[in-house]
């Protein structure tokens, strides 16, 4: 696994006192991802955390697999797996690691505190968590069988295997959302199109009023303009300082 951890020169600081941020990328995207760093790093610069850890999932950026091994178990595993490392370098208390998600990587960020219990705040961006609706609207009936067929799908995001559209067609995973019961921040592109606006009205929804939303007008998907990531840093910031 790939991994880049940024992390403040403090040698004399309680455990208690401090925090940091798993950051986790989306379908197609990497650790460096730019909205994913200059964010990590905007966190760092205002002391809202001490350290942050961004990786690679299997089949993305550096990572040594192919990209038909990616799928929704396997991001998971690759999740949990940097958690553990970042707890057990930093020394840290896993109620103080803040779960940031983009786009697949919110849903990770929901299944990881799920499967934790115990974890800071979560950031969804652009969350792409009805997996099931969204690859319908994303390919076609042909392409679906296709990959059946074959294994496999060539897209303009890779090569896609057959096991993340069997996971991902197979289960109704807006169900996880609603056993979530921590402090959630959802921020959205006005101009999403990969993640329809009312897709993350019904997450926003079964949060509850554990969910606080921002929408950014004129940001698309993946935040790249510079309005865009500046809103998501100032969000970010603003929301984090009040719940850390």
């Amino acid at each position: 696994m790939s991994l880049t951890k940024e992390s403040k020169n403090k040698k004399e600081e309680k455990m208690d006192r401090r925090s940091t941020a798993l950051i986790m990328h989306g379908w197609g995207k990497s650790k460096s991802h730019r909205p994913l760093v200059e964010l990590s790093k905007a966190l760092m610069n205002a002391g809202v955390v001490d350290s942050t850890l961004r990786f690679d999932f299997t089949g993305h950026g550096e990572s040594v697999k192919a990209s038909q091994e990616a799928n929704i178990i396997q991001f998971l595993s690759d999740a949990e797996e940097a958690f553990d490392s970042l707890i057990t370098s930093q020394r840290m208390s896993s109620e103080k690691v803040v779960l940031i998600g983009h786009s697949i990587g919110a849903l990770i960020a929901i299944l990881l505190h799920l499967r934790l219990r115990k974890t800071g705040p979560l950031i969804l961006i652009s969350p792409a968590i009805q997996q099931r609706e969204l690859i319908r609207q994303w390919y076609s009936e042909d392409e679906i069988a296709l990959c059946s067929k074959q294994g496999y799908l060539d897209t303009p995001k890779g090569r896609v295997g057959w096991q993340y559209f069997k996971e991902a067609l197979n289960y109704d995973w807006l169900k996880k959302v609603a056993l979530v019961h921590t402090a959630t921040l959802v921020i959205h592109g006005s101009v999403d199109k990969d993640v329809p606006s009312e897709f993350v009205r019904d997450v926003c929804e079964k949060l509850g009023a554990w969910e606080r939303s921002f929408y950014v007008k004129d940001a698309e998907h993946n935040f790249e303009s510079h309005q865009a990531k500046d809103e998501l840093i100032k969000h970010s910031l603003a929301w984090l300082k009040e719940h850390l």
